[in-house]
């Protein structure tokens, strides 16, 4: 692998050649397949115990496929170095790890923050089924900057970012927003789908969000 060396900025240059690197190596651990390049593929639902001690033990790794298998932590391994996080978990589709999300963290009786550029099945997941289980959900302008503590009430426990919005692609001010959700009386979290720019152009948690979608 070669990298063109941006003589004006050698900084830069550097640091698109670590993005380069980690992306060959993340998630990858020869050794432990006899030097194979690439995770072999595993197909497979039944995990095999050797006692049932063993069975018993809630840390073991594997239980069944749909809970885990070691591609989907492989993936999930490089997903977390590439975000800068603490732990990534992949789910079957992009709307299943937005919903999951939102699932985990929002209950009945709260006050959401959304932006309005969000992508459209995320709208109707809230409008449809978070509305019904009595979540208030409020979209915000995305271009709104550190104002959003303006609409801050007391109830309220989640702001939701898209930058950029699937809609119309504005930038949101993350930083801003994170910063106003940080000091707020009920120190609200602050979740960003990060599907446009992705990990390669931003990192979201190092602008103070939460957790990256």
């Amino acid at each position: 692998m070669s990298e063109k060396k941006d003589k004006k900025n050698p900084d830069k240059s550097k640091s698109k050649f670590a993005i380069d690197t980690k992306l060959m190596h993340l998630g990858r651990n020869p050794d432990d397949y006899f030097g194979v390049a690439n995770l072999p593929v595993s197909r497979a639902s039944t995990i095999m115990y050797p006692s049932l001690e063993a069975y018993d033990d809630p840390h073991h790794k594997f239980r069944y496929a749909r809970m885990g298998s070691p591609m989907s932590e492989a993936f999930e391994s490089a997903v977390t170095e590439m975000e800068g996080g603490y732990n990534a978990v992949c789910a079957p589709s992009g709307l299943s790890a937005i919903t999951t999300t939102l699932l985990a963290f929002v209950k009945s009786g709260d006050h959401i923050l959304v932006a309005d550029s969000i992508y459209p099945p995320t709208r109707i997941f809230c409008d449809d089924v978070l509305v019904r289980m009595g979540v208030e959900v409020e979209y915000y302008d995305s271009l709104v900057g550190s104002d959003i503590a303006r609409l801050f009430r007391d109830n309220t426990s989640l702001v939701y970012m898209e930058s950029p919005g699937s809609a119309t692609y504005e930038i949101q001010d993350v930083r801003a927003i994170t910063a106003q959700a940080a000091k707020s009386n009920n120190n609200i979290l602050t979740v960003l789908d990060n599907s446009w720019a992705s990990s390669m152009l931003f990192k979201p948690i190092e602008h103070g969000v939460n957790i990256s979608v």
